[in-house]
């Protein structure tokens, strides 16, 4: 009980230096109802202790002692309220910043061979769509091909962050496909950023991280842990039937499925040189 008054009064001291500072500057230390949760347990226990140990200097009998705190708490119940209002309404006066991009969709494929019809398939593997404001709506594959899962929520600062910072000046390429760079191998997903800022029309890059700026490396992975996090909220369904297909047509204009059936071997002709295996001496 003891280390737990302790945090809550550190904890509370913190948020006193905040509001001596400003709103928006305590607003970037907790969130609102964190901060007056804390406080306000802060309040209770600052003031409760002081007139508990007054008390004991005054040397109250016990029952005494308990009727004098609750008596001089009744203002402090006052002030606990009013602060809770004004620290409620701070949070409410700086509301949330829109992002640089007005939409935002990211997206994972891969060209799948069906082996009984010997051709490729395309696969969305997961899909995500942020609004200006940090709202998404995403899908996801949670094993190989199985029944997409559907979830919902907001982004986080960090991600809100970086996407200002990477598409604030956009000069990013529309194709860091593997046939960029072929000098490796690479069995990967490929990638998509779908994307309009304010001032620039809609932009589509595929991409695969080997071959793309640290920016794009970057928001990448941010947005594959979002996606595959456990804080996002359960949707029954999404329809993006027309995102998939719009994407698979992209897909083929920029880096089309290879070919699955083998070429026939050429002819044999006289300058063809055959192998011949040598004969055993025995």
């Amino acid at each position: 009980m003891a280390s737990k008054t302790a945090a809550y009064i550190r904890f509370g001291n913190s948020l006193a230096e905040g509001i001596t500072i400003g709103c928006s500057s305590l607003s970037e230390v907790v969130p609102a109802d964190e901060q007056i949760s804390a406080f306000c347990i802060y309040l209770r226990l600052l003031f409760f202790n002081r007139l508990w140990f007054r008390a004991e200097n005054y040397k109250m009998p016990a029952h005494r002692r308990k009727r004098y705190v609750q008596q001089d708490m009744r203002p402090i119940q006052s002030l606990i309220f009013i602060l809770s209002l004004a620290l409620f309404s701070c949070k409410q006066s700086n509301p949330t910043k829109k992002l640089v991009t007005d939409d935002l969709k990211y997206s994972a494929y891969y060209w799948h061979l069906n082996e009984h019809t010997d051709s490729f398939e395309f696969y969305l593997v997961h899909y995500i769509n942020i609004d200006n404001e940090g709202n998404y709506f995403l899908m996801r594959h949670d094993m190989w091909r199985d029944k997409p899962r559907y979830f919902k929520g907001s982004i986080n600062d960090t991600i809100r962050k970086c996407i200002d910072t990477t598409f604030f000046k956009d000069s990013f390429k529309t194709d860091y496909t593997y046939m960029t760079n072929p000098n490796f191998i690479y069995d990967g997903f490929t990638y998509c950023l779908d994307y309009n800022t304010q001032n620039e029309k809609r932009k589509e890059i595929l991409f695969i991280p080997p071959n793309s700026p640290d920016e794009i490396k970057t928001i990448s992975t941010l947005l594959d842990t979002l996606i595959y996090s456990n804080k996002s909220e359960i949707l029954d369904t999404l329809n993006i039937s027309l995102y998939t297909k719009q994407l698979k047509e992209l897909a083929e204009k920029v880096e089309p499925p290879p070919t699955p059936k083998m070429l026939p071997p050429p002819p044999i002709n006289s300058k063809t040189i055959l192998f011949k295996p040598p004969k055993s001496k025995h």
